[in-house]
């Protein structure tokens, strides 16, 4: 039955009940309006929009369960729902369901091949998959299809670097910070991409940025001292006094945001290295190490600080364990 064959009071209330919905939710008071929702079936039948909706506000509530059930009744009632399906799919791909999520998404594109978003989630899926050509291929397809959404340049950028293609990967890379120059987690990716290529001060001015405008997250901070350490060297006495008066304050506001961030102690023991002083680089460094720091460095530096205490053995273990780490890194076991 259309909804334009009920009664005339059934019709008026059910669009006045749509308008107040999308008002609460343009208000972000998104428990009205799934309230005003669910009144709408209540008094005509279910119906696959209106459950896209109610996703949608649970979604905005962080309640991600909710929205897929919903998702999954507004599937139930259309199977073609094209926004049902790329939603839920993404939502798949945020739990790591990937199967369900590619037959979703496939779906989806068989519906409608002009879709940017559902090429979007099908190269997020390729690239969890560890697909990383058929990755660049579906997210430069869905950038021909809508070239302005930076998070798609952003995940595209990664899936070159992961095709060891890093003229696109800056290309995207710079496109993505073009179009939103906000963005803590881009600017910070982009910032590695120099860390890999031992490009340091190119790095720092994107880590500043994040800094800026990512302020409660850990990552940034602990980048842009690293960043900054890897300069001391390079630089005047006086400078670099400055500079490791920063790299100290960084580091102290890492763990400040998380006094378990095994990052920011190993960088705190590699700064105590520098200074000759092994008994507090020992104690950091052993802190790196159960904090879960994924740099192998830091058990070759601890294995140092414990030799220069004298303590020989455990030193003699700790570097063993730094070779085991560097020989997985390089692939070799």
């Amino acid at each position: 039955m259309s909804i334009e064959d009920y009664p005339h009071e059934v019709l008026m209330e059910y669009k006045r009940l749509w308008e107040e919905g999308t008002l609460h939710e343009a208000n972000s008071n998104n428990r009205d309006a799934i309230e005003c929702y669910i009144r709408m079936m209540k008094i005509t039948e279910p119906d696959p929009v209106v459950f896209n909706r109610i996703a949608y506000c649970h979604l905005m509530l962080n309640d991600v369960e909710m929205a897929m059930r919903r998702l999954r009744q507004s599937l139930e009632l259309d199977s073609e729902n094209v926004e049902a399906l790329h939603n839920l799919s993404m939502l798949l791909i945020d739990h790591g369901e990937l199967s369900e999520a590619e037959e979703l998404t496939r779906r989806g594109i068989a519906l409608e091949t002009n879709h940017p978003g559902h090429w979007k989630n099908l190269g997020e899926i390729k690239y969890k998959q560890g697909n990383y050509q058929q990755a660049v291929q579906a997210l430069a397809t869905s950038i021909g299809l809508a070239p302005d959404n930076y998070d798609t340049h952003h995940k595209l950028a990664l899936a070159y670097i992961r095709v060891c293609d890093s003229d696109n990967a800056h290309r995207e890379f710079l496109r993505a910070i073009e179009l939103s120059d906000d963005d803590g987690e881009l600017l910070t990716d982009y910032a590695l991409l120099f860390f890999v290529q031992d490009r340091h001060p190119e790095a720092e001015p994107y880590l500043r940025r994040a800094v800026e405008v990512d302020s409660i997250r850990t990552m940034p901070h602990y980048m842009l001292a690293h960043c900054l350490l890897e300069q001391v060297s390079l630089t005047g006495d006086d400078y670099e006094e400055d500079m490791i008066q920063e790299v100290i304050d960084l580091l102290n506001k890492t763990l400040e945001l998380d006094v378990l961030c095994g990052e920011a102690w190993y960088l705190w023991g590699r700064l105590m290295v520098m200074f000759r002083d092994w008994e507090t680089a020992e104690k950091y460094l052993r802190a790196g190490i159960e904090h879960g720091t994924a740099h192998p460095e830091c058990w070759a530096l601890h294995s140092l600080a414990l030799s220069k205490l004298g303590r020989e053995d455990e030193a003699e273990e700790v570097f063993e364990e730094f070779k085991r780490r560097e020989r997985k890194m390089n692939g070799i076991e």
